[in-house]
């Protein structure tokens, strides 16, 4: 039984990624970060997976590069509150850290973003960029 349990668990993950989710507020705004979220395929995902606290002193010098590249697009004046809520939801299940979840985010971000035409992104309202788990883009 153990060892059908292991072979399960290992077939599960075998496409684990990263989903980096982008989005746009209006039609006239460009892309900026909605979460980023580590996934079992493309259908499944963990959310509220580890009750990690989030700490604002952790990102407080990136204050600038959230508030502009990852906000919420309904609540642009509550970004802090946003942040907290997709920590809790997504950052919590992934390997990172409170700062290296959101600072992976930005640079992931900061470095593809010229891509999104090549995925066809540039006149949709959403966006998802995909990396492996050494956050190599597929």
């Amino acid at each position: 039984m153990k060892y059908i349990l292991i072979l399960i668990l290992n077939l599960i993950c075998v496409n684990s990624n990263y989903y980096l989710y982008l989005h746009k507020c209006d039609s006239n705004s460009d892309f900026t970060i909605e979460f980023l979220r580590y996934q079992y395929d493309n259908k499944h995902y963990p959310i509220y997976c580890i009750n990690k606290d989030f700490k604002y002193n952790n990102i407080k010098y990136m204050k600038h590069n959230l508030n502009y590249h990852f906000i919420d697009c309904d609540d642009k004046k509550n970004n802090l509150n946003y942040l907290n809520h997709i920590w809790k939801m997504y950052g919590s299940c992934s390997n990172l850290d409170n700062y290296n979840y959101f600072n992976k985010s930005l640079v992931l971000f900061y470095n593809y973003s010229k891509l999104l035409n090549h995925y066809n992104c540039k006149h949709h309202k959403h966006c998802i960029l995909k990396y492996n788990d050494n956050f190599e883009i597929l």
